[in-house]
């Protein structure tokens, strides 16, 4: 996987994984920059190594991701504040989250699950550290 697609990945699962993306301006900057197709694909690649999506299974996952991703990138191309942004990733993420669940067997879904929370703690731990003191 290259370096870019591993960091447009790892920013994409933190934006639909939880919220704490929205404490750093770097990650809303490099998420904002990529394109809709860079973060749909990125996100797809991890997802289908984690859960061992079937090829059909992987591209509908693309088609998911570029839906929202593509929905994301409006708000951005219109301007919208961060914030709104933000209440906005999480409505959208929320939606996203059942469409892909749909894909799955009850396996993934287990999977899927635990891959959210451990990226969650993952991103916490990572804000938590550089946290103003």
């Amino acid at each position: 996987m290259k370096l870019k697609n591993y960091r447009l990945t790892f920013l994409g699962l933190v934006l639909f994984a939880t919220g704490a993306w929205a404490q750093s301006v770097d990650i809303m900057e490099e998420i904002k920059n990529a394109s809709p197709q860079e973060r749909a694909e990125a996100q797809a690649e991890v997802l289908t190594d984690v859960l061992e999506l079937t090829p059909r299974q992987a591209e509908k996952l693309v088609e998911i991701n570029l839906n929202y991703s593509n929905q994301i990138q409006q708000m951005i191309d219109k301007g919208v504040q961060d914030d709104v942004l933000f209440t906005s990733i999480q409505e959208l993420s929320r939606r996203k989250d059942e469409e892909i669940k749909g894909l799955l067997t009850k396996e993934q879904i287990y999977r899927y699950e635990a891959h959210k929370v451990n990226l969650q703690k993952m991103v916490e731990d990572v804000i938590q550290k550089h946290a103003p003191k």
